[in-house]
């Protein structure tokens, strides 16, 4: 119980602060689940790039 109040909570806020951020982010699952691809997606190879450049930061 504990674990589905402090999941809540976390959506719960950033609804207050973002409204409808959940139903954009249903929308987008809805949307790669038919489509199978993600269009805003970023290359593996680029986000490796990225992160290899914030480690050496």
């Amino acid at each position: 119980m504990h674990e589905f109040l402090r999941k809540w909570q976390h959506i719960a806020h950033t609804e207050y602060t973002d409204p409808g951020s959940y139903f954009r982010v249903l929308a987008k699952a809805e949307q790669i689940t038919q489509t199978g691809h993600n269009p805003d997606a970023v290359p593996v190879e680029q986000m490796h790039e990225l992160l290899g450049r914030r480690q050496d930061t």
